[in-house]
């Protein structure tokens, strides 16, 4: 009988030990979890590709933009989850330069973005994501070649990858920090194609509800 109670107590504890590992791993997860919002600060790098025939420029030019970010997260499971979220940018991002007789100015504002954003919790508080994007931006393309001059005007779109982390200092703040490639479809002015990638390291400081 003491045998049998010693085993009974004994998968009684495993079974216990069990429940509560899954259910701290469970709350990895479900931590992350729900409706946040978060204030950004983006250091991009603003490049524009410019070809004609065979030839091929590339202007770059640094800016620095704040900008907004909501997002839902849903947890997956253990330790995944999946958050749907979207941007807004409050400021410009530039590009250009001069090489020879080409010059050329870029400017991309009322940038917003829609994403996809699975995660992999290291612990109740940190975890590794990956970011898939959709972008659109009012641009304003200005190029000289020679004596020739032209404006192109008009809504950009494209598509972003990245990768970052993300960390809570408590149940609801957080910190997140991210590096992104935004690539955008191509515009053709006087004969020349036009375009346009934005490479970004972004923080971000939020709260989740």
């Amino acid at each position: 009988m003491k045998i049998k109670n010693k085993i009974i107590s004994f998968f009684a504890s495993i079974a216990i030990m069990s429940f509560a590992a899954q259910t701290y791993v469970l709350a990895q997860a479900k931590n992350f979890a729900g409706p946040s919002l978060a204030i950004n600060g983006s250091y991009n790098g603003g490049n524009v590709r410019m070809s004609e025939g065979g030839d091929t420029l590339l202007f770059g030019q640094e800016s620095s933009v704040l900008g907004v970010d909501a997002a839902y997260t849903f947890p997956v499971d253990n330790n995944f989850f999946i958050a749907l979220g979207a941007t807004y940018d409050l400021g410009k991002t530039k590009a250009g330069g001069t090489t020879g007789s080409v010059s050329a100015t870029a400017e991309l504002d009322e940038h917003k973005s829609i994403y996809l954003q699975p995660g992999y919790t290291f612990n109740n508080s940190t975890a590794l994501f990956a970011k898939l994007g959709y972008h659109e931006a009012d641009g304003k393309l200005n190029v000289t070649v020679g004596n020739a001059s032209g404006t192109l005007s008009g809504t950009f779109n494209g598509w972003s990858y990245g990768l970052g982390l993300k960390s809570f200092f408590n149940n609801n703040a957080f910190v997140q920090v991210e590096g992104n490639i935004t690539e955008y479809e191509s515009k053709t002015a006087l004969g020349v194609s036009f375009e346009p990638t934005v490479v970004s390291a972004t923080i971000s400081v939020g709260y989740k509800f």
